[in-house]
């Protein structure tokens, strides 16, 4: 009996505990905000590109343009503290305001407001953009908050400016040097944005849809690259200045003025180029103008010997390496295959036939055996290919990974004559990279 009376008691203290633990999470948390829902007399105004005005008007319905389903963005300051609100318009009932803690009381009280126009997805909590999306801001807006009654004024602006590409109907492109914004953080008020490289297509009225951005570059370098061709531009501090709207022409060959031939990347303090190789089987490419120099390979043109080629003793130093600088800028280098090697050392689609990269005399192109002082070089020093690629023959012999089995082309400055060529293919002396890039 009382082995019964135990478990008995057991039990109802279990049950106790259960409850009383099942109470306290039921409970709310204490530092948790509580939300505010209200109507908001809002008078806001939305000035677009090109003096137009996207939104204008007053709460009711007759004096104003906005639309059914608008939302606004407000950050609400308190002290030293925000408090975040989400609002929705709606043409029966004007606006409802949504908001996480308490409002200050008191009248000209500052606060920001912002307009997304087809952002890639949106609610309370995150905004997600993309280089179509329009951004609309007031970082000065007030609000009066008095017993309960709401009232926000805010004249909203463009926060980047836009620039749209001109060419030839479904003809593709890829450009680079235009940051975007790709996500707004209401709860924390901030921005994040992104750069690299993304895909445009030309429709059917002869230009690209706007894209909404700025420069990424304290140059102000922006790059395009087509099917079969690279150029970059270094533009004036005008180009993107908040609110301003433009076109572009995409250079070609035979229309490209104040357009530099080539892909320009920066990492650090340093430039390099990247040249366009057409006309290859296997798809379009670019691939470095010389190989990765100590200065490309440190970000910093203050190393020692900048312009000497960097050595990567192994395989796995150029895997590293190549992840390390596409975590930089966004882009997809990789190690060049062989035939892709080789099809740009004879010169690609304007090869004339040479021995070696550039000429059928060793000394015109490359540092080796004969004329090297057993010593590596500079880079740029000979003479470069048909496709202006320097250093091909000789130097520092350069990696190809061939579906993961990896040897070296081009000979090095200890290697004789037969050693660098175009199609020498083997293993020698001192290794270098010479980096390749895809556009995807």
């Amino acid at each position: 009996m009382r082995q019964y009376l135990s478990a008995a008691v057991k039990i109802a203290a279990f049950l106790l505990a259960l409850s009383a633990c099942s109470k306290i999470e039921n409970e709310p948390i204490a530092d948790e905000p509580a939300k505010g829902t209200c109507k908001m007399f809002f008078e806001g105004r939305v000035a677009g590109y090109d003096n137009t005005v996207l939104r204008d008007g007053i709460s009711t319905k007759a004096a104003s343009s906005w639309q059914d389903g608008d939302k606004v963005y407000i950050v609400f300051y308190k002290g030293t503290e925000i408090v975040v609100g989400e609002a929705q318009y709606s043409v029966a009932d004007g606006w409802t305001i949504t908001f996480d803690g308490d409002l200050s009381e008191g009248k000209s009280l500052k606060c920001e407001v912002r307009f997304f126009v087809n952002p890639t997805f949106a609610n309370a909590y995150t905004v997600n953009l993309n280089p179509h999306s329009e951004i609309y801001e007031d970082v000065n807006a007030e609000y009066d908050y008095t017993g309960g009654n709401l009232r926000v004024s805010a004249s909203l602006v463009p926060k980047v400016g836009r620039i749209r590409f001109t060419g030839n109907d479904g003809e593709m492109i890829f450009i680079s040097g235009i940051e975007t914004y790709s996500n707004y953080a209401p709860a924390t008020n901030s921005f994040s944005s992104t750069k690299g490289m993304f895909r445009e297509t030309i429709g059917s009225d002869g230009s690209t849809v706007y894209i909404y951005g700025f420069c990424s570059y304290a140059d102000r370098k922006v790059g395009v690259v087509g099917s079969d061709c690279a150029y970059t531009k270094y533009f004036a501090e005008s180009i993107f200045k908040q609110g301003e709207s433009g076109y572009m022409a995409i250079p070609t060959t035979s229309a490209h003025n104040g357009w530099k031939s080539g892909f320009y990347v920066t990492l650090g303090d340093v430039e390099f180029k990247m040249i366009a190789v057409p006309g290859y089987e296997g798809g379009f490419y670019l691939i470095g103008e010389t190989e990765v120099t100590n200065a490309i390979y440190n970000m910093s043109s203050s190393v020692s010997n900048p312009m000497t080629p960097k050595s990567f003793s192994y395989s796995s130093d150029c895997t590293s390496y190549i992840s390390r600088i596409n975590y930089a800028t966004n882009l997809n280098f990789y190690v060049p295959d062989l035939s892709e090697w080789q099809f740009a050392a004879k010169g690609g689609v304007h090869s004339q036939g040479y021995t070696y990269s550039g000429s059928d005399n060793p000394n015109d192109v490359a540092w080796y055996y004969g004329n090297s002082g057993n010593a590596l070089h500079p880079v740029k020093q000979l003479a470069p290919n048909e496709l202006g690629l320097y250093d091909m023959s000789g130097n520092i012999s350069e990696w190809i990974n061939e579906n993961g089995n990896w040897s070296l082309c081009g000979g090095d400055y200890r290697s004789y004559e037969k050693d660098i060529t175009v199609t020498s293919n083997g293993f020698f002396y001192q290794y270098g990279l010479r980096l390749a890039l895809k556009c995807e």
